[in-house]
């Protein structure tokens, strides 16, 4: 019975001919397997969620394959099934349960696209000793890539120890260094990626800002908006392919991000130009807004299916047909308004006015220090919601508990966009409850948009032709159970904010942030000298 595989250590090479080397040096001792060849394409999220979930997928052969993923190599097979029609891109394309379970807890609503194409070349080798023991385990690699795949990018031996033969193996790793073979951290799927410029890289829409309590408001506005202007551009420069609707989704937040930044920390800028920033937002939003408004009703398609009984689900079908033929056309009106000149000229004077070589005139709050300052609209915002919150009564109308919603998202953006000044050891209880808050706020939301939706839906159909009574009875089902979810939400809304509203919450937000303003009096020795 063979030894279990201990270590492994990996090399990179130049030479093709080392291995006739080492076969010149060993002898019989070194058995070479018939080499294979394997065309694949790895397939991967815009946020590389498989490679950070320690998985990789390729395709191969019309096929596709699930495998773990060992370091930089591709490690043992999960699952493989065979493509049948147009390329999966959604964890519910996969047949294979296993590669379905797994993708759908790391992709979400993340959509698959191709990261990378080559050629492996692999060949496995094995070193023996007098006894015919094997003793070590090769395997080696060529990475084909380029021009009709025939340029080797790279070419690798894995050295593969065995329990008990640790020696022996490294006998062997100094052969292949003293044949020009050199350690190499990376594995050829790194090789590989690198080649083609596509390197998994971690993707955040709360990136790290670089900011400093004692830096000026303007140089702290201008780094926090100039990196969500690079979030924005590079999703939505996506958005006409259409992977995913995250792409979408994440170009809104970022542009509400900025939208908010300004509004929430004023007199950073001159009003006039900033009302003018905020204009512009405002529209590069609107363009997308019916577009998103599809993608959350087909999002949701599965979901209400499964509300209703099966009776039910055939003139909801219908609806969603019409949803999806409207969001075909949809897509591509987004999409001739993002290749525009138009939009190009709008995106070119939003990145102008940040840029940090545009100059500004002075303003009242531009070069105070942003921890006071913005530590005291924190404060304020916290109190105006526990304000609003002290008048809300059980039967408290919507409108009212959208307001709570609306403040507290403000609140929210404060804090991401400065928790690196913001003492969150002390303020973590209410950042959580904060978080918990708006959940519940933003599914009491939903409910109420979807009920609307569904019932502007009806309002123009039933003077149409078709099934009257079907279209009815499903939609007012709809409504019913969604309007009982939105009175569940609501109790669990009160809940929550009487916690985050509560005597010992509002202590500590008084105690991290009210103490700490200075106000802009206080430090106007920051203000930059004429010169």
């Amino acid at each position: 019975m063979e030894s279990s595989e201990s270590t492994s250590e990996h090399f990179a090479f130049s030479e093709g001919v080392i291995l006739e080397r080492l076969r010149a040096e060993w002898g019989k001792r070194f058995v070479l397997h018939a080499p294979e060849s394997v065309s694949l394409t790895l397939w991967d999220s815009f946020e590389w969620q498989l490679w950070f979930g320690g998985l990789v997928l390729y395709s191969s052969e019309g096929g596709y394959h699930l495998c773990a993923r060992d370091g930089g190599w591709i490690g043992a097979e999960i699952s493989s099934e065979k493509i049948s029609g147009s390329p999966s891109r959604y964890a519910a394309d996969f047949k294979a349960p296993a590669a379905r379970e797994k993708l759908a807890s790391l992709l979400a609503l993340r959509g698959l696209a191709p990261v990378g194409t080559a050629v492996f070349r692999r060949r496995l080798a094995e070193l023996r000793n007098d006894k015919e023991k094997i003793v070590c385990r090769f395997d080696w690699l060529e990475v084909l890539a380029g021009p009709n795949d025939r340029e080797a990018i790279v070419r690798y031996c894995r050295v593969r120890s065995l329990l008990g033969y640790e020696m022996e193996a490294q006998v062997a790793a100094e052969a292949l260094r003293a044949h020009g073979a050199q350690a190499c951290a990376e594995g050829p799927l790194e090789i590989l990626l690198r080649n083609a410029c596509n390197l998994p890289r971690p993707y955040s829409l709360r990136p790290v800002f670089d900011v400093d309590h004692h830096m000026s408001a303007r140089d702290a506005v201008g780094r926090i908006v100039r990196a969500m202007l690079v979030l924005l551009r590079e999703n939505e420069e996506r958005i006409p392919g259409d992977v995913d609707t995250e792409f979408l989704h994440d170009y809104r937040i970022c542009l509400r991000k900025i939208r908010s930044v300004l509004s929430l920390v004023k007199g950073i800028y001159p009003e006039k130009e900033a009302e003018k920033m905020r204009h512009l937002l405002a529209r590069l939003a609107r363009e997308t807004n019916k577009l998103r408004d599809l993608d959350v009703y087909l999002l949701s398609r599965e979901r209400y299916m499964e509300m209703l009984p099966p009776a039910f689900r055939a003139a909801l079908g219908a609806m969603f047909s019409e949803f999806a033929a409207e969001r075909a056309s949809e897509i591509l009106k987004v999409t001739r308004t993002i290749r525009s000149k138009a939009h190009h000229k709008r995106m070119a004077e939003l990145e102008t006015f940040f840029n940090e070589s545009t100059v500004h005139d002075p303003t009242e709050n531009a070069f105070v220090p942003v921890g006071p300052f913005v530590f005291q609209r924190i404060y304020k915002r916290y109190r105006k919601i526990r304000a609003i919150a002290a008048t809300l009564e059980d039967d408290a109308p919507d409108e009212a508990v959208h307001q709570v919603r609306i403040e507290g998202k403000k609140l929210r953006y404060l804090i991401e966009f400065f928790e690196e000044i913001i003492p969150t050891t002390e303020v973590a209880t209410a950042e959580k409850q904060l978080r918990r808050l708006q959940a519940q706020l933003g599914n009491f939301n939903d409910c109420s948009v979807q009920q609307k939706a569904l019932l502007d839906y009806w309002e123009k159909k039933k003077n149409k032709p078709g099934d009257q009574l079907g279209i009815a009875l499903s939609l007012g089902g709809l409504v019913s159970l969604l309007h009982r979810s939105q009175l569940k939400q609501r109790e669990r809304i009160f809940s929550v904010m009487n916690e985050f509203c509560s005597d010992i919450t509002a202590a500590v937000i008084k105690q991290n942030f009210k103490s700490s303003t200075a106000g802009p009096a206080a430090t106007s020795s920051c203000e930059p000298s004429p010169l």
